[in-house]
């Protein structure tokens, strides 16, 4: 037969070691918990930025071209990569909820384990102020109603519970596949668009031309040649209006025939 204080002192030592166990899991389960937090946390802000960054992108490819190749699956990454920016977001708040209401939940229950051990064992003991069967039957009757109430919380902590656990575990899967896919779709788009065809003019943009047939020949306007008598040819820029030209060209001729003149030449003749 083993010693019994012997005997005790390995109950303690077993009991101290669990409890040990028992706080080194609370310390590490709180800072998994934090972990995660700032996991999704980050997950939202790498979504919301590569959202911003596409957009930058589409802005550039738009002044190189005026038909990216394949939008649709830009437009696909914008919307997996939003819906991980709001799992991500909510995750935290409906973990925090189910440890709140799994809390309440487990509180209530022990509140109501609490008032049936009292109700039962009430007969049993002497209570202060209870001192007839009427009297210890009507405080017994009370706490069993407050131990079914407490019963109702439990159920109520219960639902609300199960409903958050479903809704954090959902968001976070659904944030992690969202950006996976996000990306994915988005390194596809910014590859096909390495090369993105050659711009085209506004002018053109609707028209039904095929682009094999060939381009119409643009007639470019002719400057204006005109033969001036005693002056020679004189070229004017196709800009300027008939009249302008005449005057000009009358212009011209006045100050060569007035330097004839004083040179004692002959006279032009007039065009």
């Amino acid at each position: 037969m083993t010693n019994p204080l012997i005997a005790k002192q390995r109950i303690e030592d077993a009991q101290n070691s669990r409890a040990n166990v028992a706080k080194k899991r609370r310390e590490e389960a709180e800072a998994n918990r934090q972990s995660y937090e700032k996991f999704y946390n980050q997950l939202a802000l790498l979504s919301g930025g590569s959202i911003a960054l596409s957009v930058t992108y589409l802005g550039y490819l738009k002044t190189v071209t005026n038909q990216p190749r394949q939008l649709k699956l830009l437009v696909a990454s914008w919307a997996v990569m939003f819906l991980c920016l709001v799992s991500a977001t909510f995750y935290s708040f409906f973990n925090t909820s189910y440890i709140h209401y799994a809390r309440n939940r487990e509180y209530a229950q022990r509140l109501k384990e609490e008032h049936e051990t009292m109700a039962d064992e009430v007969p049993n003991v002497r209570v202060i102020g209870v001192d007839t069967k009427e009297e210890l039957d009507a405080y017994v009757k009370e706490l069993r109603d407050t131990a079914e109430a407490r019963k109702k919380d439990v159920t109520w902590n219960q639902r609300k519970e199960k409903l958050h656990e479903f809704m954090f575990r959902a968001c976070a899967v659904t944030s992690r596949v969202s950006l996976v896919l996000g990306i994915a779709l988005l390194l596809s788009f910014a590859i096909l668009n390495i090369n993105p065809p050659s711009k085209v003019a506004d002018s053109n943009e609707g028209s039904a031309t095929p682009a094999s047939a060939p381009a119409k020949n643009v007639v470019v306007p002719k400057d204006k040649v005109v033969d001036i008598s005693c002056v020679g040819l004189v070229t004017f820029p196709a800009s300027i209006s008939d009249d302008d030209v005449t005057a000009a060209c009358k212009l011209l001729f006045d100050r060569e025939e007035e330097a004839r003149k004083k040179k004692g030449m002959a006279p032009c003749k007039m065009p």
